[in-house]
């Protein structure tokens, strides 16, 4: 009888452990989706650089925007999408989203001819890109944080 309530209370001391394990594991995928959030929108951020440099150069040349100037909107709020994710698959989707409209934008971008204009374009991006770089280094800040907080909560819960 005695050996009975051993081996039951080893097992809910096991039951135990196994619930704490899986309460660390859904942690660490909350710290280890945030990192992923955080670097999408790292590069999101960067990518509407590219795109508003290519409508700057666009409308210098005084080419037709009106479909990049949408499509550049719609990619916004794309961005906007990334918080709202809350699994990895809707990451996954909002970073579809995201690959769909650039092609999009590059699409059209072609068929106004902006392509003609590519060493414009080049360096206009590396121009925006330098005057914005305070802001995608607080993204990348972000992100690096993010990834270090999720590495070091993956370690820990190995060792434990």
């Amino acid at each position: 009888m005695q050996r009975k309530h051993i081996a039951t209370v080893f097992t809910c001391i096991l039951l135990l452990f196994s619930m704490l394990a899986l309460a660390h594991e859904e942690e660490n995928d909350d710290k280890v989706l945030e990192a992923k959030k955080t670097a999408l929108e790292l590069t999101a951020q960067k990518h509407l650089t590219k795109l508003d440099a290519t409508l700057s150069v666009a409308e210098k040349q005084n080419l037709n925007t009106v479909d990049l100037l949408i499509t550049k909107e719609n990619f916004k709020e794309a961005i906007d999408g990334i918080n709202a994710a809350n699994t990895k698959e809707e990451l996954k989707a909002a970073q579809d989203q995201l690959a769909k409209i650039a092609q999009d934008f590059r699409k059209q971008a072609k068929a106004a001819a902006v392509d003609v204009y590519k060493s414009e374009v080049n360096a206009e991006i590396e121009l925006q890109l330098e005057k914005g770089k305070n802001a995608t280094q607080q993204y990348s800040d972000r992100a690096a944080e993010a990834r270090r907080t999720a590495i070091l909560r993956l370690f820990d819960h190995h060792v434990e």
